[in-house]
């Protein structure tokens, strides 16, 4: 093979098959961090959650952690959301711009309308039985805008002439449309659409001013609710112009509280929010709270109507005690007992109103969206076999082949199922900020779903997360740790040969998960310590998940740094130069090494090469310092276990200073020598020591050296420097592979991607696409698949460097779960409206010259591409079926060739034998 191969500085050329600048293509899949929470919606109708975040982007959830991701295209906040059943819409409001996509059919990321908005104006109101938005102004005028036909309605709501100028508060429709409460800066009134007029104006019965901050209306009777600026709650008969009851939060619970103060201390009242119950209804209040107070309470009231001071009173009320931090925003899902916060910095809160007294947040695995803490650490890993059916959540997904991704191979027309690669899963793996890991299938592959909102990529692994902080709340481990209650971490591996995961601590200590199948093992009642820097905590095991297996601690400082194998080493470095190697077949501490040299060890690799030009291969760990300077520790098997043998320095005037990566690629595969089963396998076998004389470059290989600011080729560990190259601001590095050949790409902060030949590190090409989330931080590759992931500031990204088209996802659509017109039980406040119905009201404030809805251009129905798919799948089955049976006949073919061959050669014996 390496005849082909173009020789420089007599050493053959293994990126010659890349070198076509037209096969790179950086091309965007996904974010999977978007920043911080700025807005939330629901909507009952769709059963949708929406999240909007600090870059610009929105994502839709729906039940079962499925989402589609939108996006503004400036990276502005998000400031407002809304989604509009009535009219399959979303709508956001970003830097005083309001955006509007259609949910109508497929759903696809792109803009169907755009208007520019006052900057005054901060939230827009729908309804789910109409098809217009209510649009406040700055000069108290609201506007609306008909959402089905995308452009502003001729008819405008007009404050009364004497509260023209008060900024809008807040808005609430009536149940029968034609009517809508206004709450301005100190006033509320009522506004009929028929007679286009002010229908009442509130007051109070003193008859003065007050601040109303929002409205609620109640779910089956003609009053609402007004949060007051001071705190108070002001109750209304919309057929009355004075309140009901003015009183606080305190006084409906029982707990009378002085008017002064109330005045003085209380908070408030941002939000209020009714909802229907079985016998009943219930108010949740965020705000109007003293400072001591957990700042959101829910009411329940069992007695109607409220004509009575005795029905205004609770029966019964929850304070839900939370963090400290305060809360932005909320939302009561009518379908279900949750109550979604959004807390002032940014994370999301479950509560569940079902079980009497909950008052936490729960912050993983909500039923109906998967939102993360900011992460810490990302991985995107490769694995290179196939994985357990429970860890890859297999029983919610089904791709086009039984427990297999498939990546749909290419033809001038586009994807050809019938030729679909199946390859095994990738898997990003990311440590968040409230230390737990998670893990998700990013595999680009084709699905199919028979549900109509259903997931595309990527795939969260639900079943694999891992909370790293539960073995340390174990008092058997407090002894063994410096300091459990401070710990951080600060490392993050994982071995997917062995479903291995590791996790480092800054005080030193290394904790490593195991996946377990939930079988039995035979019980250790306690931990157990071995040599006084291991624990062994495996324990009996009953349920599938990670569990943890070994903890270190080395007492010797900081980690310095660290390398794992898939054979069942890892190593870790230290503050004072110690390197310690570990076996897990045991567990035991194999081999502890201070290194000679005063220079500081900064990289591990294990590999399995040559040591020397004239040494056979063999399993090495490289202890690679500060200065370059690195020694090679041989791991040797003899007698039946492993040891170690003589150090071998490679100086540092033949290295590169404070590198980052180190690369063994060979020259006849283009493979990095890593420590895989596979080649400790030939290793151990008879066949090491037999070297292919026809082959000129066997066992040889190319050292590739990335530092932050240069890269280094040589040849082998101690040959001549091959090629050289200086930049800066190199965060990653990653091997590519394709079509038998090899190329470096190295990542910078700034977000570019260079592609660079080997040896001679020429550069192939350099992408310059910014990073959507900002400055890059850290990226890891996936050689085969040409895909890479990326940390930055605000989140974490996949992207593919050709030019292939990765994944044929399947299409989304959201079905209307809960028809308004049909709706027999109370969802919200105007779902069981009578008289004026939603296209009676659309037609009214449109006016005759409503135009025409606009076309919109919808991709293949999901029905159709499923049908297609399986008519392809069925195809290429039969045609597998075939094939399988061509080749059993081929077998038998060749079992008769093979005994009518020892016949003859024995028959040719014979003849020698005798002269012939």
């Amino acid at each position: 093979m390496d005849i082909f191969r173009k020789k420089h500085k007599g050493a053959p050329d293994i990126s010659s098959n890349l070198k076509d600048e037209k096969i790179w293509d950086l091309k965007y899949y996904e974010s999977f961090q978007t920043g911080l929470i700025t807005a939330i919606a629901y909507d009952p109708v769709f059963d949708v959650y929406a999240c909007g975040f600090s870059n610009g982007e929105i994502h839709l959830y729906g039940a079962p952690a499925v989402h589609f991701a939108f996006s503004t295209k400036q990276g502005k906040p998000i400031s407002h959301l809304q989604i509009s059943s009535a009219a399959s819409k979303l709508i956001c409001i970003s830097d005083h711009t309001m955006i509007v996509w259609t949910l109508d059919g497929v759903l696809q990321d792109q803009i169907a309308a755009t208007m520019e908005l006052p900057k005054e104006t901060v939230f827009i109101v729908v309804s789910p039985m109409h098809e217009h938005a209510f649009i406040p102004f700055p000069d108290g005028t609201i506007h609306l805008y008909d959402l089905s036909r995308l452009c502003v309605s001729p008819t405008k709501t007009i404050p009364h002439l004497d509260v023209s100028q008060d900024v809008v508060m807040d808005l609430a429709q009536n149940r029968s449309l034609d009517l809508l409460v206004i709450a301005t800066t100190n006033s509320i009134y009522l506004w009929r659409f028929s007679t286009h007029n002010v229908e009442r104006l509130y007051t109070l019965p003193d008859k003065s001013a007050f601040q109303p901050v929002c409205l609620a209306l109640h779910p089956h009777e003609d009053i609402f609710m007004s949060g007051l600026a001071d705190g108070r709650l002001a109750i209304w008969n919309t057929a009355e112009q004075e309140p009901l009851w003015i009183t606080t939060v305190s006084e409906l619970v029982g707990s009378p509280t002085s008017h002064s103060s109330t005045q003085a201390s209380l908070s408030p009242v941002f939000k209020l929010s009714w909802r229907r119950l079985d016998s009943g209804s219930r108010l949740t209040v965020l705000g109007g709270n003293i400072p001591d107070e957990p700042p959101i309470i829910t009411l329940d009231f069992s007695s109607t109507p409220f004509d009575s001071l005795e029905n205004l009173m609770a029966s019964n009320y929850h304070r839900h005690i939370l963090s400290p931090r305060p809360i932005n925003d909320f939302i009561d899902n009518p379908l279900s007992e949750n109550l979604l916060l959004l807390t002032s910095d940014s994370k999301l809160e479950l509560l569940d109103l079902s079980q009497e007294g909950v008052g936490r947040g729960a912050q993983s695995d909500l039923p109906y969206y998967q939102m993360r803490p900011p992460v810490k650490m990302a991985r995107l890993v490769n694995c290179h076999t196939e994985m357990p059916v429970s860890f890859m959540n297999a029983e919610n997904q089904r791709s086009i082949a039984s427990g297999g991704l498939a990546r749909p191979h290419q033809v001038s027309g586009g994807p050809n199922v019938k030729l679909a690669k199946y390859e095994t899963p990738r898997l990003l793996l990311t440590l968040s900020s409230d230390e737990v890991v998670r893990f998700d299938n990013v595999s680009p592959h084709l699905l199919l779903s028979e549900s109509s909102l259903a997931s595309r990529y990527p795939n969260p692994l639900l079943n694999a997360s891992l909370q790293i902080r539960d073995p340390l709340e174990d008092p058997l481990t407090w002894t063994f740790v410096q300091d459990a209650s401070n710990i951080e971490s600060c490392l993050l591996e994982f071995v997917p040969k062995s479903l291995e995961v590791f996790v480092g601590f800054t005080s030193g200590e290394v904790i490593v998960w195991k996946w377990s199948d939930g079988s039995t093992s035979p019980p250790k009642p306690t931990p157990k310590e071995t040599d006084g820097r291991l624990l062994d905590m495996s324990t009996t095991n009953q349920r599938e998940g990670f569990a943890p297996k070994v903890l270190l601690n080395a007492k010797a400082g900081p980690i310095a740094a660290f390398a794992t194998s898939e054979i069942g080493f890892f190593a870790a470095a230290y503050a004072n130069n110690s390197v310690l190697i570990v076996d897990m077949r045991g567990p035991s501490v194999l081999y502890e090494h201070v290194s000679p040299l005063d220079d500081k060890v900064i990289l591990l690799k294990f590999s399995i090469c040559k040591g020397h030009a004239k040494l056979h291969q063999e399993l090495h760990l490289a202890i690679v310092h500060e200065s370059g300077a690195t020694l090679l520790l041989p791991i040797i098997n003899e007698n039946h276990g492993w040891n170690v043998g003589k150090l071998l320095e490679i100086p540092a005037r033949k290295c590169l200073p404070r590198p980052i990566r180190i690369f063994l690629v060979e020259i006849l595969s283009g493979e990095d020598l890593v420590a895989s089963p596979m080649r400790l396998q030939e290793l151990l076998s008879s066949k090491n020591v037999k070297e292919n004389p026809k082959s000129t470059f066997a066992g040889e290989f190319y050292r590739v050296t990335v530092s932050d600011t240069a890269i280094a080729c040589h040849h082998g560990w101690s040959s001549q420097e091959l090629g050289t190259f200086s930049t800066a601001g190199i965060v990653g590095a990653g091997l590519l592979q394709k079509n038998g050949s090899a190329c470096l790409v190295t990542y910078n902060t700034k977000g570019t991607v260079v592609i660079s030949a080997l040896p001679g590190l020429q550069t192939i090409t350099e992408l310059r696409t910014p990073f959507v989330n900002g400055e890059l931080e850290s990226a890891s590759t996936i050689s085969h698949s040409m895909e890479f992931s990326v940390l930055t500031q605000h989140g974490i990204e996949v992207w593919s460097l050709d030019d292939t088209r990765r994944a044929a996802a399947p299409d989304i659509t959201i079905p209307k779960l809960h028809e308004t017109q049909s709706q027999t039980v109370g969802l919200i406040s105007w779902l069981l409206g009578s008289g004026m119905s939603g296209a009676d009201f659309d037609a009214l404030v449109a006016g005759p010259n409503r135009p025409n809805k606009p076309v919109s251009k919808v991709a293949e129905s999901n029905a159709d591409a499923i049908s297609s798919a399986k008519n392809a799948l069925a195809e290429r089955g039969e045609a597998l079926d075939s094939l399988a049976a061509q080749t059993t006949e081929l077998e038998k073919t060749a079992g008769g060739m093979a005994e009518q061959a020892e016949k003859l050669a024995s028959r040719q014996t014979k003849r020698h034998r005798f002269g012939f």
